[in-house]
């Protein structure tokens, strides 16, 4: 089958331009073509991550970004397993298929390897055991998770974002009210497996982990805030954490943050070097959802405080791979504050 043309682009369109082709195709990587389609390489939506973390301007031309020393298959050459040995070899997203030099198909890493968008065997585990003090006095009568948004709850809007990759394996580790919580999944929420975990004493932002019963959670699952709701697709978090093999890929997002006043830059003598009206700055922000292998629950001590960010501190020490995700700054929202839990009640589900 002919490649279609919007996977192809040219050399010198932008770097913005090649970040909405990628969303418009649906694919993970743009072929780079010349006039007459011959190949001339590839750019990955992994590239492009690579190039939003570094923050390189994205009005730049993709010319001296992208790879320009492609693998790819020869059309009368091609079978799948002759796909299957570059994927593994070179832990690429993409190859292109190739027909005298021009693009004629394309075949990826996920038509080869995975069922599309199911996730089915994929465990999620749900963090849900804070009092939620930021949104009082409302938890002084629910817990958070059951803040109603809409007709529903917080957690049934957590669920149901898993619903299209058949996931139907959910952990849920608890301390504040936790009976309420049981109670109400148990009656409203069935077809699905859960399991309870019941803090004793709070355990911080990922301490309750220690709690899991490995056997019930799958090699690689999502761990997921109970505040948070993310719109993207976890079939392309999943894939990706695979590929790179990681330990923890944690999903973030830009956020831009406005100073609303003047800022002085000082030399090193205390003299001003100059003023800037108003700067913005831009930040990677944690979303609070994470893919996590589970070999890295041995490295939470039972029962004891942890918080996150100590966490990720000490699986650097340990040289664990940790990944990043970006996702768009509309993609994520948090509903654990009031002001945010207003801001975004008209967050499109």
């Amino acid at each position: 089958m002919k490649a279609k043309n919007n996977f192809l682009v040219k050399k010198n369109i932008s770097i913005k331009d090649a970040i909405l082709k990628l969303k418009e195709t649906g694919m993970k990587c743009l072929i780079i073509t010349d006039s007459k389609n011959r190949l001339l390489g590839t750019l990955t939506d992994g590239d492009m991550r690579d190039i939003i973390v570094k923050k390189i301007d994205l009005n730049k031309s993709i010319n001296n970004f992208f790879n320009k020393n492609p693998k790819f298959i020869k059309k009368d050459n091609y079978s799948n397993e002759a796909a299957k040995k570059i994927f593994e070899k070179y832990r690429i997203e993409t190859i292109p298929i190739i027909n005298n030099n021009q693009v004629v198909d394309v075949v990826s890493w996920s038509d080869i390897f995975l069922k599309k968008n199911s996730l089915k065997n994929i465990s999620v585990v749900i963090i849900a055991g804070g009092r939620g003090e930021r949104l009082n006095p409302f938890t002084k009568v629910l817990p958070k998770p059951l803040v109603p948004v809409y007709e529903k709850t917080i957690i049934d809007f957590i669920i149901d974002q898993f619903k299209p990759y058949e996931i139907n394996n959910f952990t849920f580790t608890l301390n504040y009210k936790a009976n309420l919580i049981k109670t109400y999944l148990k009656n409203n929420i069935k077809k699905n497996n859960y399991f309870f975990y019941n803090e004793k004493n709070p355990l911080g932002t990922i301490g309750s982990l220690s709690l899991l019963n490995e056997k019930k959670i799958s090699k690689n699952f999502f761990v997921t805030n109970c505040d948070i709701l993310i719109k993207s697709d976890f079939k392309k978090i999943y894939d990706f954490h695979m590929k790179k093999n990681n330990d923890i890929t944690i999903v973030t997002c830009f956020q831009k943050y406005k100073i609303p006043y003047g800022t002085c830059i000082i030399k090193k003598d205390g003299t001003l070097k100059s003023l800037i009206e108003k700067p913005e700055t831009d930040h990677l922000i944690n979303t609070g959802f994470y893919v996590m292998n589970k070999k890295i629950l041995k490295f939470i001590p039972k029962n004891m405080r942890l918080d996150f960010n100590e966490f990720v501190q000490n699986l650097l020490i340990k040289k664990m791979k940790i990944g990043v995700y970006p996702i768009d700054m509309n993609s994520w929202t948090d509903v654990g504050t009031w002001s945010e839990y207003k801001k975004n009640i008209n967050f499109s589900f």
